[in-house]
């Protein structure tokens, strides 16, 4: 007779790191006919140790067995779990003399030797699978049947080094028999009402914990954080999030995720707020993080910015400079952001929502910040956020600013540090008779002749642009280039160290000055008081990295 019963499944803790404090139901489901008793034996992988521990229910065909195993075992150690589930008696009124249904097939062989009394047969030695009768409440929940050709035997013990199995004659599936003694080479089965499970596996471990700590630097909000875990297990990986909501418009929500970081630093920049278009938009900003550890737990963390919205920052701009008018606290700092070429989308159900550009730290240090980096083609606007004595964030949003100009310009800077820049001021605007050569981009690459069917090509690693500039010092129809103006022009382009050079189709560069810069006084020129410049240039520097202040 073939077996109704099957192993059981979906065993919550099966191959994975838990926390058993947190997680403190071992649940499975039971595929059997139906289950009375359930016995789990747990053993530590490292010591060897085991303990076992039990318990009866009524669980049918697909219902859910939950074990709590609080206090039964250790964070921090390996366990294997072997489960061994016994069937149920199919009425109430069976004993341990009827004990009911058995009919899970576990094996045969013949008769050992000869028994001189009824109640003893030697069977087959070492056999590993028997479990002693499980009594309860005057029912035997579990047991094994000695299965002969006209009767069955409940075995009550057995000695897997003689192969004695010590025996009763039981009223088995309703049948009542007469005791008799076995022979030897007599044929047997052994029939059972339980079943020894599939071992699984599991690691009892405290669930990992996260910490987020946040800044307001000159890049954004700079977010850190700390990752530990109770029994040392590293960490695998970490992502992190910010989620922008604003309170004009709740349906605004941009969400700025970066992908899975496989390291064990946790750190992060995000800007520092959302704008819905409005002059002045509260917001509020939650920065999120999920860790993995390296035996697969999870852990979240979230921490909230909220924005003050009691004293907002007036913010005026135009081309060139921006300007703080009231708001900020006294004696706070500030930091200053561009958002450039911003615009709204269109989804597919129809919510706006913002497309970030990057946004540029400026600078903190009074109420007039000059922006350097501004092209001349583009929209954009800034962001102001104050930081009062108490640590509170006062923020403003300047109204949209386009600039459209058909101009170039170059203003010197002096250097201050790695990658910072001052302007110092200086600026040449050029308005008339603009000749720009075509921008090459240096990238050391070269192809040459060789003795084989094709060429050789080599690539280096330097990647810059280059190109020279011509433009007409003055104004035809306005003002003259005086001495002065041209001698100024002379003594600023020989100056050393890098430019800034903005050209009018929204590109900014840091460069140097190549060659030898020179002027012209042609007579046609002369006649207009004016004078034609010309200069070469050399990109010494990425814009998009660099700070100007």
């Amino acid at each position: 007779m073939r077996s109704t019963m099957r192993t059981i499944t979906n065993v919550s803790y099966d191959g994975r790191a838990v926390d058993i404090a947190a997680e403190n139901l071992l649940t499975f489901t039971n595929n059997c006919d139906s289950l009375s008793h359930i016995r789990l034996q747990f053993r530590d992988m490292e010591s060897g140790t085991s303990s076992t521990w039990a318990m009866s229910g009524a669980w049918q065909r697909g219902q859910t067995v939950a074990f709590d195993v609080t206090n039964k075992l250790s964070a921090g150690r390996d366990y294997i779990c072997v489960p061994t589930v016994y069937q149920s008696a199919p009425n109430a009124g069976d004993s341990e003399t009827s004990p009911g249904l058995y009919d899970v097939y576990m094996g045969a062989g013949r008769v050992q030797a000869d028994s001189e009394t009824a109640g003893e047969v030697y069977i087959d030695r070492d056999i590993s699978f028997f479990r002693a009768p499980v009594e309860s409440g005057g029912k035997l929940l579990g047991g094994c049947v000695l299965r002969l050709s006209d009767r069955d035997l409940l075995i009550r013990s057995y000695d897997p080094e003689t192969g004695l199995a010590t025996v009763e004659t039981a009223r088995i599936n309703g049948t009542t028999y007469a005791a008799r003694t076995t022979a030897q080479g007599e044929k047997y089965k052994l029939i059972t009402n339980y079943l020894v499970c599939d071992a699984f596996v599991f690691y009892a471990r405290t669930t990992p914990a996260i910490t987020l700590e946040t800044a307001l630097t000159a890049d954004g909000i700079a977010v850190t954080g700390t990752y530990s875990q109770a029994q040392g297990v590293a960490l695998q990986s970490w992502r992190m999030w910010a989620e922008y909501k604003t309170e004009t418009i709740n349906s605004v929500e941009y969400t700025m995720e970066h992908e899975t970081q496989y390291t064990q630093t946790i750190n992060d920049t995000f800007p520092p707020i959302v704008s819905d278009g409005t002059l002045q938009s509260p917001a509020a900003v939650d920065i999120c993080c999920e860790v993995i550890s390296q035996d697969g737990q999870t852990a979240q963390a979230k921490v909230e910015l909220r924005y003050s919205t009691e004293s907002f920052v007036e913010v005026q701009a135009r081309y060139g400079d921006i300007t703080v008018t009231s708001g900020l606290p006294e004696n706070s700092r500030f930091f200053v952001w561009r958002q450039e070429n911003f615009h709204q989308s269109e989804h597919d159900d129809d919510d706006d929502v913002l497309n970030w550009a990057k946004l540029k730290y400026i600078g903190s240090s009074d109420s007039v910040v000059y922006t350097a980096e501004q092209g001349y083609r583009t929209t954009y606007r800034y962001l102001v956020c104050g930081v009062d004595s108490e640590g509170g964030l006062h923020y403003g949003v300047s109204a949209d600013v386009a600039v459209a100009g058909r101009f170039w310009s170059i203003e010197h800077l002096t250097k201050t540090g790695y990658r910072t820049y001052r302007a110092d001021g200086t600026r040449f605007e050029f308005t008339v008779d603009v000749q720009p050569s075509a921008i090459e981009t240096v990238t050391g690459s070269a192809v040459y002749g060789s003795e084989g069917q094709y060429p050789k090509y080599i690539h280096g690693t330097d990647r810059y642009d280059t190109g020279s500039f011509t433009a007409i010092l003055g104004s035809i129809t306005a003002v003259e280039a005086s001495h002065s103006r041209i001698q100024t022009w002379a003594e600023f382009i020989a100056q050393p160290g890098p430019f800034l050079l903005k050209t009018d189709v929204g590109d900014v560069k840091i460069v140097a000055i190549t060659g030898n810069p020179a002027r012209q006084y042609g007579a046609s020129l002369a006649e207009l008081g004016i004078t034609r410049v010309t200069y070469s240039w050399a990109e010494v520097d990425d814009i998009m990295r660099a700070v100007i202040r």
